[in-house]
Order: C-alpha cells, then sequence, then structure tokens
C-alpha cells in the first residue's frame, strides 16, 4: 500500500489545448503528501511489529515549482484511494520540522509550528465501531 496525508480536493476544468475545439471537462484530483515506510522498522504480524510510515522528505532549498518536489507530493485520482487509514504518532521518535524549506513549510506543517511527528505507525487493527462502519448498522453496537 501506499500511504498519503490528504491536503486538499480539488474539481479542475481542463481541455486538451492541443485540439483548440475540444470542451472543456471536469477532472476530480486529490493533492497528496506521500508517506514512506521505514526500511529500519519493518513491521508484521510475524514480527509482530506495526507497519512504520514517514513523511518523504524533499530538499529543503527547493522552490515549490521545483522538479524534486515531485517526490513528496503528488495528484491523484480520487477513484484510486481505497480508504482511511488510522496512523498512530510514534511519540518516541518526536517531531521534526527540516523536510520543507521555508517555501513550502507553512504549507502543509500544522499551524502551531511544532513540525510534522517523525514517524506514524499504521494501525492494522479496527475497534466495534469501525467494523460496524463496513458492515453496516449503528456505531457501539
Amino acid at each position: 500500500f501506499w500511504y498519503a496525508q490528504v491536503l486538499g480536493i480539488f474539481h479542475v476544468m481542463a481541455r486538451d489545448r492541443e485540439a483548440p475545439t475540444a470542451e472543456h471537462r471536469r477532472i476530480d484530483v486529490v493533492w497528496v503528501r506521500w508517506l514512506g515506510t521505514d526500511p529500519d522498522s519493518p513491521g508484521s504480524f510475524k514480527r509482530k511489529r506495526l507497519p512504520r510510515v514517514g513523511f518523504v522528505p524533499q530538499d529543503p532549498d527547493a522552490d515549490i515549482a521545483a522538479e524534486d518536489t515531485l517526490a513528496a507530493f503528488g495528484f491523484i485520482d480520487p477513484a484510486d484511494i481505497l480508504r482511511a487509514a488510522h496512523l498512530i504518532p510514534a511519540f518516541a521518535h518526536g517531531r521534526r520540522s527540516d523536510l520543507f524549506g521555508p517555501n513550502l513549510r507553512s504549507a502543509v506543517q500544522p499551524k502551531d509550528g511544532t513540525g510534522d511527528w517523525q514517524y506514524f505507525y499504521v494501525n492494522q487493527f479496527v475497534d466495534r465501531d469501525m467494523a460496524m462502519r463496513y458492515r453496516g448498522g449503528g456505531i457501539g453496537h
């Protein structure tokens, strides 16, 4: 699986520039900030560990329009999203604010200036409320 933080949902009206008579058409896209798996902490049932993910870093001196920003961010089709995931901050590893330069920091980091969590654990287990949401029936039953 790929994990990402949703930054925005956009409805774009676009047309093919090569075909001047083409009609504008609506394209729905989701702007995401990618999370990558931590190779130093592989999680699995056999190892009795949750998978650990962290934000993909970007060159801190890069501009928002720079080519290397593509690794940290992306646009995807909403139909490609399977569902939400429960990410648990890895509190023991603390926070970091060095993933982005000043040009991007205000757009993607928490407003309180504390920075992003270094890592998150991907929760693979659900409680009864979450199970009922997908099975049908009332929450809490």
